[in-house]
């Protein structure tokens, strides 16, 4: 929000500024609706890329609850393995749930002050989620054997 506050302050004030450098009243109403306009296009966008920020945020948190179940479950499997194997287990369940906790923290910490800034941070968070999912993958197929 403090990002479309400011969008919307540069505008007024390039519109002033325009306003003061047009020669006729009518250039300057003109050029006063363009400013306007293009402010209200700005504030548009910025609400727009807030609201797909915390669709994100609040479909990221759901998959990060689920791993948290995935993990517990992987804890109560554990005791079905051979005594030589859990503590291996045990080191890679507690791996994936360091990740999995990390994975919040990065998303709770995140305030996006551009939609660049929130673009990337979305890209690379996808990817580490992605990641996390396949260590999740790997490790019940690895456990199922």
């Amino acid at each position: 929000m403090k990002n479309s506050i400011g969008t919307l302050t540069l505008a007024l004030l390039l519109a002033g500024l325009t306003f003061t450098r047009c020669s006729t009243p009518a250039e300057k109403v003109d050029d006063a609706k363009h400013n306007v306009e293009d402010a209200n296009r700005d504030l548009e966008e910025s609400k727009a890329y807030l609201k797909e920020m915390e669709a994100f945020r609040a479909q990221t948190e759901a998959q990060i609850k689920e791993n948290e179940r995935t993990i517990a479950g992987f804890k109560d499997r554990i005791a079905d393995q051979r005594i030589e194997t859990q503590e291996d287990y045990k080191k890679a369940i507690e791996a994936l749930a360091v990740q999995n906790l990390k994975l919040r923290k990065r998303l709770n910490n995140f305030n996006a002050d551009s939609l660049e800034a929130w673009k990337k941070f979305e890209s690379e968070f996808k990817h580490d989620m992605e990641a996390l999912g396949d260590a999740f993958h790997d490790f019940s197929v690895k456990n199922e054997q």
